[in-house]
């Protein structure tokens, strides 16, 4: 009789316990994002493991599932964003082209999870530790390191360094999960992984390291021997196949496969109807945390998005331009807490050397303050204060406060007061600017007050500027715009960005990525002191050529020609190039 009672007893207890299962998410480059899909379609059926574990570009779809939000989001973020402005380029000093540190920012502000304990299900994510070359499921201390290090594509990304060691994306080496008993602890598991369709590969440069890394990535995710099912110890794999073959290196085109992989999981779900009952696991209906994708953009463009650093440094080179003046600058760039250091040397056009050394600091000691200060020897030496007054989408108010000693004794006091109503949509800014800038030197006061609006969809924009200037004793117009001297100036500036050819998907010097050519066209006219025989115009024709180093990180070339009472030709870079 007490054996029954017993048996009855863990039979109840059995009945009654938990029962967990645990998902493993693997890798696979641009596809993530058919995956996202998947997990959506199998999520709003109660699809909700209690484990998580992910390697390389699938850490950041197990990192928003295991933090509880809804998949659907996810991608809408990713859609709405510049992924390219989350990375920098940097030389190859810390082992990689690219710093990811931005990405962890943007992902711990985003998903306000930057500890284990805060998410709804257990996260582990792969990576390899370059020091002993063993994959390590990583779940303990900072996740967003975690992250970091399961995405960083070992010639792409800089190594992040957990603990001394050194570590980098586990994809290479094993790109599912293979052993899942020995990372879950979970009653059942499963493994959702994207088998690339397969491509032709003979006209491939592989003396590009690019397309070397991801050939082995596809040729893993296809090879059957080393990852079939029977040697898998998995209740059930969801395979899903890449019915469109890309080039896995531009990571923004994945975002089209979203709703391919959301089908791909409604379809599975009617063509297994008893999936649940099958692997016996239960059917959760757990409210899904929503993504507010108007808050996370309005901190991608104030810059509140980002964390204080561990100390950081390595060397950078850039174009900066100053009015009519361009320099390029090399310098060593450092991170500590919330300042940025730069120190080097800038190199004016057919001129000479300028040593330098900026500070910049976010918010501190307040959340709202930037403060920057700057010596450049032989030229100047100043400070700026910037306050946002209010942070709303589409609405932010900030205040610039500066002051500025030049080479010649003079002082330069500036207030400028800005409107900020634009918006980031598909890499580019559209909507409207209004600011205000008084400059003196305590002797002569300057103004100037402009009203910018940028208009366009997915293939073109036309940004139309609108100002009034006050004198022009401090050189703050552009050439172009200025010819004699005035007291009251009106000016008006267009241009028009259309695409002259798009998806070229060229390798350029077997590094930088050549997707878009775009063609851009100028018309600017300014009347002096309401004379209509001041009247000035010009005119512009230019190339614009968007390279994408890695995929990732977006580096700008612009040539093109001017007309004002002759031609002129011009050509620049983006800020950033290494």
């Amino acid at each position: 009789m007490k054996k029954i009672i017993t048996v009855l007893i863990m039979l109840i207890f059995s009945a009654l316990s938990v029962f967990s299962y645990g998902l493993s998410i693997c890798g696979g480059g641009a596809y993530a994002f058919k995956c996202i899909g998947f997990l959506q379609a199998l999520s709003e059926e109660g699809f909700c493991p209690d484990e998580v574990a992910s390697t390389s570009l699938g850490s950041i779809a197990g990192y928003f599932m295991a933090c509880g939000y809804d998949m659907s989001h996810v991608h809408k973020l990713f859609s709405k964003i510049n992924f390219t402005d989350l990375f920098d380029i940097s030389l190859p000093l810390n082992g990689g082209f690219l710093n990811s540190a931005r990405l962890g920012d943007f992902i711990a502000f985003s998903s306000g999870c930057d500890s284990y304990l805060d998410m709804q299900s257990a996260l582990k994510m792969a990576a390899l530790n370059m020091n002993t070359l063993n994959v390590e499921f990583l779940d303990k201390g900072d996740p967003i390191k975690a992250l970091r290090a399961s995405t960083a594509m070992q010639g792409h990304f800089e190594p992040v360094v957990i603990n001394s060691d050194f570590f980098a994306d586990a994809g290479v080496k094993e790109l599912s999960i293979i052993n899942p008993q020995e990372i879950f602890c979970s009653d059942e598991n499963f493994l959702i992984r994207l088998t690339p369709s397969y491509r032709d590969t003979s006209d491939i440069d592989f003396r590009n390291i690019i397309n070397v890394i991801f050939a082995a990535i596809e040729a893993g995710g296809i090879n059957r021997d080393l990852y079939a099912a029977d040697k898998l110890s998995y209740n059930e794999i969801f395979d899903i196949e890449s019915s469109i073959p890309i080039d896995v290196k531009f990571f923004s085109k994945g975002l089209v496969f979203y709703n391919d992989g959301y089908l791909a999981g409604k379809k599975f779900l009617n063509e297994n109807p008893d999936f649940f009952e099958r692997n016996n696991i239960p059917q959760k209906n757990i409210q899904k945390k929503t993504l507010d994708i108007e808050s996370i953009c309005t901190s991608l463009r104030t810059e509140s998005y980002l964390r204080p650093r561990e100390f950081y440094w390595t060397v950078k080179a850039d174009i900066h331009q100053e009015n009519s003046d361009k320099f390029v600058r090399s310098y060593i760039y450092s991170e500590f807490l919330n300042s940025r250091i730069r120190a080097g040397i800038a190199y004016k056009f057919n001129d000479t050397l300028y040593p330098y050394i900026s500070l910049q600091t976010y918010y501190f000691p307040l959340r709202c303050l930037r403060f920057t200060a700057e010596y450049v020897h032989n030229m100047r030496y100043g400070i700026t204060l910037r306050t946002y007054l209010m942070e709303k989408y589409k609405s932010i108010v900030y205040a610039d406060l500066s002051y500025t000693h030049g080479i010649k004794d003079d002082n330069l006091f500036t207030f400028g007061l800005t409107f900020d109503g634009m918006y980031s949509y598909n890499s580019a800014n559209l909507g409207p600017e209004l600011s205000l800038k008084i400059l003196s030197d305590l002797n002569i006061i300057n103004g100037m007050l402009s009203i910018k609006n940028i208009y366009g969809d997915d293939y073109m924009n036309l940004s139309v500027s609108s100002s009034y200037n006050y004198k022009n004793n401090f050189n703050q117009i552009p050439d172009i715009l200025c010819k004699y001297p005035f007291i009251h100036k009106i000016s008006q500036q267009y241009a028009l960005k259309i695409p002259l050819i798009k998806n070229l998907d060229i390798d350029m010097f077997q590094t930088f990525l050549l997707q878009d050519i775009y063609g851009k066209f100028y018309f600017n006219w300014a009347i002096d002191d309401f004379i209509l025989s001041s009247f000035l115009p010009s005119c512009g024709l230019s190339l614009f050529f968007p390279f994408r180093f890695a995929g990732v990180s977006n580096s700008f070339i612009e040539c093109g020609i001017n007309y004002r009472d002759s031609f002129s030709f011009f050509f620049s870079l983006s800020d950033y190039l290494f």
